[in-house]
């Protein structure tokens, strides 16, 4: 799932026709992108574009060529703005949720009308990270499946989660597009802030975010956890398991 972050905010800034124009600009890059990595189209919603991969042809490495084309429409967003830019619209930026599982495929709907689609567990849960990356401040979150099935990027763990509808909790992850942006040492030094966190040290855990926070440009992620922190040792709560549950 990928769609366009404030949206209803520059809907307020522009005509309909423009707004009309830029969705469409946006879908054809976009879907340009999605179809040289592979991707079936589903649908468009809104501002939102829904792909899979893996039917109607099989594809052994779908969460590979997922992932690369979720990595491919970050690096496609300076064109985008660009473009925005040079038509007087406001700054353009999105998020992507990718996930790894058995879906069922098919013609589904209604006798007036079907469409071919996938649902599941796992398309849910894709939808449920993409809307993530507002709260925790990122372009693309995966899950664990995802991470497992690319071993040659690297990931920033976020956090435990457990969203909204689901009774298991699920690790979720920043794939590392650009290693100037979050280098090795970063990457490790942010893996301890995080395991203090979950084991509730919480003295470790606020010095290293705060660490991180002044070291790189992440002004949402790390603030975040930080206040988490903060709430945490204040409500004096035993019974952290070390995971945060959603319920919108």
């Amino acid at each position: 799932f990928c769609d366009i972050k404030d949206f209803s905010s520059m809907s307020e800034q522009l005509a309909p026709s423009e707004l009309a124009d830029l969705l469409n600009i946006y879908f054809t890059e976009m879907t340009d992108v999605l179809r040289e990595h592979g991707a079936t189209i589903d649908k468009y919603i809104g501002d939102a574009v829904m792909a899979f991969w893996g039917a109607p042809i099989i594809r052994a490495e779908h969460a590979i060529d997922a992932l690369n084309a979720g990595v491919a429409m970050i690096n496609n967003l300076p064109t985008l703005r660009h473009i925005s830019e040079q038509r007087g619209w406001p700054h353009l930026d999105i998020g992507i949720g990718i996930n790894t599982g058995t879906v069922s495929v098919g013609n589904m709907g209604s006798r007036y009308r079907l469409a071919y689609t996938v649902i599941g567990d796992a398309v849910n849960l894709a939808a449920r990270y993409e809307a993530l990356t507002r709260l925790y401040g990122t372009q693309v979150i995966v899950g664990e499946a995802t991470r497992l099935a690319n071993p040659k990027m690297n990931f920033r763990e976020l956090d435990h989660v457990r969203v909204k509808g689901k009774g298991m909790a699920t690790r979720i992850y920043e794939p590392i597009i650009s290693e100037k942006a979050f280098s090795p040492a970063l990457l490790a030094e942010h893996k301890q802030a995080l395991n203090a966190y979950y084991a509730a040290d919480w003295e470790n855990a606020e010095s290293g975010f705060l660490n991180l926070e002044t070291q790189t440009s992440d002004e949402i992620y790390y603030p975040l956890m930080r206040a988490r922190v903060q709430a945490h040792r204040n409500s004096q709560n035993a019974s952290f398991d070390g995971i945060t549950s959603y319920t919108r």
